[in-house]
């Protein structure tokens, strides 16, 4: 006579439900790891087109500095341009304290009230 008694249907309930475990585990660890990727690539997407806006701004200012170095008025450099008068000449207005040199980095500064980062030492840095 044995001191325990084997029950088969315990014994399989109870492996099915170590296996469901394990399963619902490994699926959860995929799941955050295929979260993090997808996290990883929605970020640089993000920062790749805020990158691109920010080149676009950048390109706006060195284009007005050359003009207004060469004379022309916000209306000109707005037709030239295509760009609306207003925003042109709303920079032209910062610009004036920097004539005849028109830094555009300075007046980068100067109309969006923040220092002029230069992204080219940041760059494939360590997160």
């Amino acid at each position: 006579m044995c001191i325990f008694e084997y029950d088969e249907e315990e014994t399989l309930r109870q492996l099915g439900q170590q296996s469901y475990e394990e399963g619902v585990a490994a699926g959860i660890e995929q799941g955050r790891t295929e979260g993090r990727s997808e996290g990883v690539a929605i970020g640089i997407e993000r920062g790749r087109e805020e990158g691109r806006l920010v080149g676009e701004e950048q390109l706006l200012f060195r284009q007005i500095c050359t003009k207004l170095k060469k004379g022309k008025t916000p209306e000109m450099i707005a037709q030239e341009l295509e760009e609306d008068l207003s925003p042109i000449r709303s920079i032209c207005e910062a610009a004036e304290e920097f004539a005849p040199e028109y830094d555009w980095k300075a007046v980068y500064e100067k109309w969006k009230g923040e220092p002029f980062c230069d992204n080219k030492n940041q760059l494939k840095k360590p997160l």
